[in-house]
């Protein structure tokens, strides 16, 4: 797999992979330890040189693009279809037009700069703004049908792609609403299922009932609940060892409860036992506060109905499990040793874990239990390090989005097309000026998790209308650092509130 460098706060419709025209401008500033790292492995990637690279790397982040992209969507809504870097075969900013396109392009770029010998304009089918009403719509269809899926825009492939995990009930259920999704989506099967009566033998047990959902997730959540999976009262659940409590899992489909000689296994589609009762697993997912008899083979008996409730994803992979048993960790407490920051020149406070730190970035802040930010060329090892980090984004020169949802959609963009979503970004059940968004991607071989959170800016006054937060932690650091990240984005506030 190829690396491109993942730069946190890069507010492009980014792209794939990278050749130079000699015309990119040189970076001016010292690249520190970090960056040229980066660079180098860009280079050897891409079989260039180190200089090249580095000038890559800094128009990368030239606000020039992301002022040009932020005045095309504004001013040019209806014929503009979306910008990305473009690295292979040629370097290139690809700035994508239904019509009019090298025409609309030299109202904002001089013939004579240097961001002009860069840019590739090309013809689209659909505008950016159009895709974005037609994602809302697939959406909107497909909730009103209990259909699950997931997806997003493909601004490179100007379309929609929406991911479904059985086709036939899919087609079946649009047939029945007589509703079709627009045009510009495409739809991906992305499981096979099995059903009912699988291709291999199952050994009923009447006795236990296992929540099962009648179709797959298309996208998991990947909080990790690791405990003993156990028959209580008759219901298949898992002792949670950090709780200690009976958590009800809610399988996915084509899971299957069989006794083989006595004990209890459960198969996965292919027939292979993936759990037993009586030992520890290792599940994916997250937790899920009510349960919804409507997305379930069967209603959930009564014995069975209290929680908590887990929805499942996948099993962790066997060469993760020492990861997280070597040393479990221990989740920062919620409700107890925290302590308020204040930002003094913007009248603004939130609350964090006392042993945390917080780094002033100028435009932003960067709060982590690691004791130098991840910008310092300072290492410590005597200090705390190698924890996750988030980013908090509350005095940029861009232009963010109107909306917390809108600002979500601008900070996704920075990722390359192989961010997968596990929850996408919705507003909180009881705060819906908070929006929150889950998601994976590959850095460096190794999986990352990404944290979107974005609110309504508290200053009404102020002409950044929202307050934007990542976070970046790995899949095992999720379920610790998911609830903290949430508190820290809940806790904005004015000084005077």
């Amino acid at each position: 797999m190829k690396h491109i460098p993942i730069l946190l706060f890069i507010l492009l419709l980014a792209a794939c992979t990278p050749s130079l025209p000699a015309t990119l401008p040189e970076a001016t500033a010292t690249p520190n330890a970090a960056i040229l790292r980066d660079a180098q492995q860009y280079a050897d990637d891409m079989g260039v040189t180190l200089e090249e690279a580095l000038a890559r790397l800094n128009v990368q982040n030239d606000e020039a693009i992301s002022a040009l992209q932020n005045q095309l969507q504004a001013n040019e809504a209806d014929t503009f279809a979306g910008l990305w870097l473009q690295h292979e075969p040629e370097f290139r900013v690809v700035v994508a037009f239904t019509r009019d396109g090298q025409k609309t392009i030299r109202k904002y770029v001089a013939d004579d700069s240097e961001l002009a010998q860069l840019i590739e304009v090309r013809q689209a089918q659909y505008t950016y703004a159009q895709l974005e009403a037609d994602q809302q719509e697939a959406f909107r269809i497909l909730n009103a049908l209990d259909m699950p899926a997931a997806g997003g825009i493909m601004v490179m492939e100007n379309r929609v792609v929406i991911d479904i995990t059985d086709r036939a009930v899919f087609e079946e259920a649009l047939a029945a609403a007589d509703v079709a999704l627009p045009e510009s989506v495409v739809v991906n099967a992305v499981y096979n299922p099995v059903g009912e009566n699988p291709p291999f033998a199952i050994t009923p047990v009447p006795g236990v009932f296992m929540p099962q959902l009648k179709q797959r997730d298309a996208a998991f959540m990947e909080a990790l609940l690791i405990g003993e999976l156990v028959v209580d009262n008759g219901c298949l659940r898992v002792h949670d060892i950090y709780t200690d409590e009976q958590t009800l899992v809610i399988w996915q489909a084509d899971y299957y409860l069989t006794d083989h000689d006595g004990i209890l296994e459960i198969l996965d589609e292919t027939g292979t036992v993936v759990a037993r009762v009586g030992e520890m697993v290792y599940l994916g997912g997250g937790e899920q506060r009510t349960l919804d008899d409507a997305e379930l083979r069967q209603p959930v008996p009564e014995n069975c109905s209290s929680g908590p409730y887990w929805r499942m994803g996948t099993f962790l992979p066997e060469e993760y499990i020492p990861n997280v048993t070597a040393d479990l960790p221990t989740p920062t407490p919620l409700d107890d040793e925290w302590q308020t920051y204040t930002i003094a020149d913007f009248n603004l406070t939130f609350t964090y874990p006392a042993v945390w730190f917080v780094h002033e970035a100028g435009k932003a802040l960067q709060i982590t239990p690691n004791a130098q930010p991840t910008w310092s060329s300072y290492f410590n090892p005597d200090e705390p390090h190698g924890g996750p980090t988030f980013d908090l984004l509350y005095n940029l020169n861009r232009q963010m989005g109107p909306t917390p949802l809108a600002e979500v959609e601008n900070l996704l963009q920075g990722y390359d097309a192989g961010i997968e979503p596990i929850a996408l970004a919705a507003p909180l059940a009881d705060r819906s000026d908070v929006v929150m968004g889950i998601y994976r991607f590959v850095v460096d071989e190794d999986e990352m998790v990404l944290l979107v959170g974005t609110a309504v800016n508290p200053i009404l006054s102020s002409p950044q209308m929202v307050i934007a937060m990542t976070g970046l932690v790995k899949p095992d650091e999720l379920a610790a650092m998911q609830p903290i990240f949430e508190k820290i984005l809940r806790s904005l506030r004015l000084v005077s509130e």
